[in-house]
């Protein structure tokens, strides 16, 4: 009961702290600050989130169990334990990078907005800022963030493409494993 209530409470965090995605307590969609995706790969990110927080708990359970018999018998089956490991290692390492892109995206807008002063509409008033040794003030002109032009599909694809092969990798050496246990 209180690993489920940790998880949802990480959950929370990761939206409201880690990610500044909501405003204040409303828990609205904060459209205040400029975005680098669209709202649906928001709701995407935090729904995989929610899940793939609770699936790295089926590595808890052991891989094998003694039998009223005495003998090992596989918790999943022979079959599906070969398949099951790398794919909880792909899923965390899939949460865990949409997470850290998330939060570099918040770290961006909080920098941003520091040096803005505050005001991220759309031509920002820009206090004091050090350049070169030089104390500058200005507008901050059409700010944008973007990851090279790419789209909300590239990077997922980017991303699961990662995640595959890490998959592919992890599935090669449970197998591989697998052989040398039974030779």
């Amino acid at each position: 009961m209180m690993f489920c209530l940790t998880t949802v409470y990480q959950i929370f965090w990761d939206m409201k702290m880690d990610w500044d995605i909501f405003d204040g307590a409303k828990f609205k969609f904060n459209y205040n600050k400029p975005r680098a995706f669209s709202r649906s790969f928001y709701t995407f990110v935090i729904f995989s989130n929610l899940l793939l927080r609770f699936v790295w708990t089926i590595s808890l359970v052991p891989p094998k169990y003694l039998g009223d018999d005495g003998a090992l018998h596989y918790t999943f089956g022979k079959r599906i334990s070969l398949y099951l490991t790398p794919f909880v290692a792909f899923a965390e390492i899939f949460r865990r990078s949409t997470w850290a892109l998330l939060r570099l995206e918040a770290e961006q807008n909080s920098r941003s907005m520091a040096i803005a002063g505050g005001d991220m509409g759309g031509g920002m008033e820009m206090t004091k800022m050090e350049i070169g040794g030089r104390q500058m003030t200005g507008k901050l002109e059409n700010f944008e963030l973007s990851l090279d032009g790419k789209s909300d599909e590239v990077v997922i694809v980017e991303l699961t493409a990662y995640g595959f092969a890490f998959l592919l990798f992890g599935f090669i050496a449970s197998v591989t494993n697998g052989f040398e246990s039974h030779v």
